[in-house]
């Protein structure tokens, strides 16, 4: 029987000064350190691969910048998971198999992040960071410590999403999912939270992508006679989803409410405006007035002449904690790091919010905890962070940022109220 190590030992470890806070190990002059990066650039999820790549590539930017250890140099091998689970573990193969990296950041899917841990990381001792991935179940793998991210887990989304629903006096909804673990997960949460607070869930409807039509779906959806749809779909299929209904009336009949996967610019600018008008929905959000982020929006535009996303900031964030592990860790392997990485968000480290701040502190010997332009990555035994999240409403051809959602979970499903900032793990 193999004995799996918890998060909880290996925190108490770290705790206890199972590792020395060294900047220095075995890293040594002018030496590339080279980790893995499998995310979708193409398939249903290419639009979060683009967002991925801007905000990897920026942290780059500034990590090499100051250099790791003694002039040392952070480089990272990209390969496409097309969206795929199948194609995921493939390129995760050989990023492990073949280019031998010791960590991986990936993936954006739930179903792909989970079929590259089973398959590839966990058996090989390989730290996995995913940037994107929100699925609950992905809390619960048995991993060694191995898994964790820094996008929050949608336990906490499902249950805002449930409660904006109701706020506004909705109390029949079917839910379309991708049927996928992210799409599985989310809904559970989002029909038990909705029901456990008077809703009634009429019907749930899973779907696979890369359909031509979703006609058979939205059918199914309206039986039981809803009030609203909720969303739990991918772009490119909530495109030719929200075209189809729009076609067949559904839009006129039903609020349309959805998941943080149906706000992207390829949905707005392939859809008709007045086939999405008044859908509201909900999205994990960075603390948009903390300096941190105000930073972070500044050099992002001024290297992208856009506005990035929080998924952006989940990828720089990813990339920032994945190079302080490097730097902290006595030797640049898989279980040097999984040792180092939870250390370097300890919230009762010294709070540093950049590479270099971070470099200084670990050659000091001290503590860190990094404070991420995407919000607190203060990781938990069970390798989640925190989250903030607010509400957003389709209008006039754009989508419109709205208020913030203050979500907590507690042992009988927890309590959403409007108006708060953060989201808190229980």
């Amino acid at each position: 029987m193999q004995t799996h190590t918890t998060r909880r030992s290996v925190l108490a470890a770290l705790g206890a000064g199972g590792v020395a806070a060294t900047a220095t190990g075995l890293l040594q002059q002018g030496q590339t350190y080279r980790i893995g990066s499998a995310v979708s650039s193409s398939g249903d999820l290419a639009v979060y691969g683009q967002r991925h790549r801007r905000g990897m590539n920026l942290a780059l930017d500034r990590i090499n910048r100051v250099g790791i250890g003694d002039g040392g140099t952070l480089k990272v091998s990209v390969e496409d998971t097309a969206s795929s689970p199948q194609t995921g573990v493939s390129a995760a193969q050989k990023l492990v198999n073949q280019e031998g990296v010791p960590l991986l950041i990936a993936a954006v899917s739930s179903g792909v992040t989970m079929a590259i841990a089973r398959s590839v990381t966990i058996p090989n001792q390989v730290v996995q960071v995913s940037p994107h991935s929100t699925s609950p179940k992905i809390t619960n793998l048995e991993d060694d410590g191995y898994v964790l991210r820094t996008a929050p887990s949608d336990a906490f989304q499902g249950a805002a999403m449930a409660q904006l629903a109701l706020d506004r006096d909705i109390r029949r909804a079917s839910i379309i999912m991708v049927n996928n673990d992210y799409g599985r997960g989310f809904a559970d949460v989002l029909q038990t939270t909705f029901e456990s607070r008077g809703g009634t869930v009429t019907n749930k409807v899973p779907y696979n992508s890369g359909k031509s039509s979703y006609r058979p779906q939205l059918n199914q959806a309206m039986r039981g006679d809803p009030e609203a749809i909720m969303f739990v779909a991918y772009p490119e299929s909530f495109t030719t989803m929200a075209k189809q209904a729009f076609e067949m009336g559904i839009k006129d009949r039903v609020q349309y409410v959805g998941a943080e996967s149906t706000l992207a610019d390829p949905i707005k600018n392939n859809v008709p405006a007045r086939a999405l008008n008044g859908m509201i929905g909900t999205t994990p959000s960075a603390p948009t007035e903390s300096e941190g982020w105000q930073s972070f929006v500044s050099a992002f535009r001024q290297r992208y002449d856009q506005k990035p996303t929080v998924w952006a900031a989940y990828s720089y964030d990813a990339t920032m904690l994945s190079a302080m592990a490097v730097q902290r860790a006595k030797e640049f392997t898989g279980s040097a790091l999984r040792e180092a990485i939870y250390p370097v968000s300890k919230p009762e480290g010294t709070t540093v919010s950049s590479f270099e701040a971070a470099k200084s502190e670990l050659e000091a010997g001290n503590d860190i905890d990094y404070a991420g332009v995407s919000g607190s990555i203060d990781l938990n035994e069970a390798g989640d962070v925190p989250g903030t999240y607010r509400w957003w409403r389709f209008a006039n051809g754009d989508y419109r940022m709205q208020g913030f959602l203050d979500v907590q979970r507690d042992a009988g499903g927890g309590t959403t109220t409007a108006g708060g900032a953060t989201a808190t793990q229980g």
